[in-house]
């Protein structure tokens, strides 16, 4: 609780198991599991060539809300490591503090 995957490569995160939305109070996906496999990753969604997100595929496997949210995930052109993040701090990093609110 808390705490989910910033998105770099998308090689570690799994769509449908693993929190990674923002804003969705568990960061899970709850769209319907269609077109991807059970333990498809992050980086399915990702063309690697262009460094952008496959929109095409997003729309057809999410529900509206779903897909306008991991469109607007911004990607680095590096495609670095995935990351796990701290939700309740602007940096991401995790205080006492803020789990305390939470």
């Amino acid at each position: 609780m808390g705490s989910r995957w910033r998105i770099g490569n998308g090689n570690k995160v799994g769509i449908w198991k693993d929190g990674w939305i923002p804003n969705n109070n568990d960061s899970l996906v709850h769209g319907p599991r269609v077109h991807l496999e059970e333990n498809a990753l992050v980086s399915e969604l990702i063309d690697t060539n262009s460094k952008k997100w496959r929109k095409y595929v997003v729309l057809s496997c999410f529900h509206p809300h779903e897909a306008k949210k991991i469109l607007s995930l911004p990607l680095s052109h590096r495609l670095p490591h995935d990351k796990i993040i701290w939700c309740c701090e602007k940096n991401g990093e995790y205080s006492v503090r803020s789990a305390y609110h939470l």
